[in-house]
């Protein structure tokens, strides 16, 4: 069964100064592009956002694809996003994308997807460029369970996602030298104006 998309949009931006994933590229909203890589890939998904997003989100997608970031206390970043779409669909595997990788290509999402195909680990998290990329990752059912229950036992607060996969069955892949660089993220707007 294909994973559930869920598009990570719930951050501040406040290196950007402005929401990440409304920024535009060839007149699409960074959001939309990565959805349109997930409809070319046929996976459904769902867009994370904080509730007071929604009057700008919403006249992209319809109201059924949201899910309200929840209330975490202690937690933050896309950990947030990752475990409000759990609560909301907690049979689902995730394959989780963040907002801010305008570059992220649909060969990218047919890697992943044919990595989770394998099934020879329960989470497959990419590896490009010399670094690992957990918020742009496939996560279990049974994995974010896993996080969620360290979450109530108070093992999570204030940890990074990087901090946590030692915690999880997961399989670390390197993607192929032809889409490396796809997953450069952009947080403020000196990234925007690198080459």
């Amino acid at each position: 069964m294909a994973p559930l998309g869920v598009i990570l949009c719930g951050g501040q931006s406040l290196r950007m100064g402005q929401d990440k994933g409304l920024l535009q590229r060839d007149g699409l909203p960074w959001v939309k592009l990565i959805s349109n890589n997930f409809e070319k890939n046929e996976v459904d998904y769902v867009v994370s956002i904080r509730p007071d997003q929604f009057d700008d989100y919403g006249q992209f997608f319809e109201k059924e694809k949201f899910v309200f970031d929840g209330e975490f206390e202690d937690i933050n970043g896309g950990l947030i996003g990752l475990l409000s779409v759990h609560l909301k669909s907690p049979d689902k595997d995730l394959f989780v994308v963040p907002c801010d990788l305008p570059d992220v290509s649909v060969d990218f999402f047919r890697f992943m997807l044919e990595q989770f195909e394998k099934g020879k680990a329960a989470t497959i998290i990419p590896r490009s460029d010399g670094y690992i990329h957990p918020l742009s990752a496939i996560y279990s059912s049974l994995d974010l369970q896993k996080l969620l229950r360290l979450y109530k036992d108070g093992a999570l607060f204030y940890r990074s996602v990087k901090s946590i996969i030692i915690e999880l069955e997961s399989e670390i892949v390197t993607l192929p030298e032809s889409i490396h660089g796809c997953l450069k993220n952009f947080n403020s707007p000196a990234d925007l104006a690198k080459p």
